[in-house]
């Protein structure tokens, strides 16, 4: 994993908007650590919509997961969504 985060730190860091990580991601297999990685990019740029969606896509396959939990806790909390 901290292989992942090191590329999204080049990714995210070399940005300069949204979507970085969707544009690198299209060239990644189809795989949960894709999803995974994209979600947790799509967090450190604020695209909290674009990390629900992935994190939510992630639950069905890891249930009970706590990244998967903390993940979709970080992004209602960046959307101001407190209920």
């Amino acid at each position: 994993w901290s292989a992942w985060m090191a590329l999204q730190r080049v990714v995210v860091g070399g940005s300069e908007g949204a979507g970085a990580g969707a544009a690198l991601g299209a060239g990644l297999p189809a795989h949960w650590a894709r999803d995974a990685f994209l979600a947790s990019a799509a967090l450190e740029v604020q695209e909290n919509m674009e990390a629900l969606s992935r994190l939510q896509a992630l639950s069905h396959l890891f249930p009970g997961s706590l990244m998967v939990e903390a993940g979709v806790a970080q992004a209602h909390y960046n959307l101001q969504n407190y209920d």
